[in-house]
């Protein structure tokens, strides 16, 4: 009765805060999977329209809730293990029309709306590979061991943590709305960020003593990046090919805003 306890108010405090969270109209499922013995996670997120929050923690188990108002939108996971690796895909049915031209955020219908909460372990080597279709996405991964990381959006507004990640290979596509994408903190390995945005805004937030090179095309709109200079087709800061390691990110798009932020880590 304590594990069970414990489980729904850690969910609990993953979820607070998201507007559309606990509304008594949805329906709820949990589901815990245990992971001991694995050694590598690959994970895929299918996640429809709503809100989406990951977390992790020190546990050797995938928690989760997920909430949504029509059966059709129920989520699906499969789960197997082979070989030490443990594959984890999670996914829901429907189909959602969503205007991407519109200025309104949830030019979408309420009803399709799901609020999904997910806790991995930061402990196990982890590709993982989010899909939103539309939405608020809230993800804080700092501290895991990220094999690979994948995100793709249609339309909406996230906020990636990958702080003291060292996650060697990212792709991130969004191809309408804002983006935060946290690389902040200590780097044990190089990084390769491919990052494509369409309309809208990415701001990349970036260690002040990593030697980062940066390559810019596409972008038909404001592109700030302190503390860079430009060298032949890309930009680099004053610790590039000095430092143990390097951040190469390669930010390509169409009409949106390109904003760099150095994290001061002293």
């Amino acid at each position: 009765m304590k594990k069970l306890f414990l489980f729904g108010f850690f969910l609990s405090l993953l979820l607070s805060g998201a507007d559309a969270f606990s509304q008594s109209d949805m329906e709820e499922m949990k589901k815990a999977i245990p992971l001991k013995g694995a050694k590598e996670l690959i994970t895929e997120v299918e996640f429809p329209v709503g809100n989406l929050r990951v977390k992790t923690s020190d546990a050797k188990t995938i928690k989760s809730i997920f909430q949504y108002r029509t059966p059709e939108w129920e989520p699906h996971i499969d789960y197997r293990k082979e070989n030490g690796k443990a594959y984890v895909r999670m996914s829901a049915e429907g189909d959602v029309d969503v205007d991407v031209r519109s200025d309104d955020k949830d030019s979408y219908d309420e009803e399709d709306q799901s609020n999904w909460g997910l806790i991995f372990p930061r402990g196990i080597a982890h590709d993982l590979d989010v899909e939103m279709l539309a939405g608020k996405g809230m993800l804080d991964l700092s501290g895991s061991k990220m094999k690979a990381f994948e995100f793709s959006m249609t339309a909406g507004e996230v906020k990636i943590n990958l702080r003291n990640t060292s996650v060697p290979q990212l792709e991130f596509k969004a191809l309408a709305g804002e983006a935060t994408l946290d690389f902040s903190g200590e780097w044990k390995n190089d990084l390769y960020a491919d990052i494509m945005g369409g309309f809208g805004s990415i701001t990349i937030k970036l260690p002040s003593d990593a030697g980062v090179e940066m390559e810019v095309t596409g972008i038909l709109g404001d592109i700030d990046l302190p503390r860079m200079r430009k060298q032949g087709g890309r930009y680099i800061n004053e610790y590039f090919d000095k430092t143990s390691h390097n951040l190469h990110l390669d930010v390509s798009g169409g009409i949106g805003e390109v904003q760099v932020e150095w994290v001061d880590e002293r």
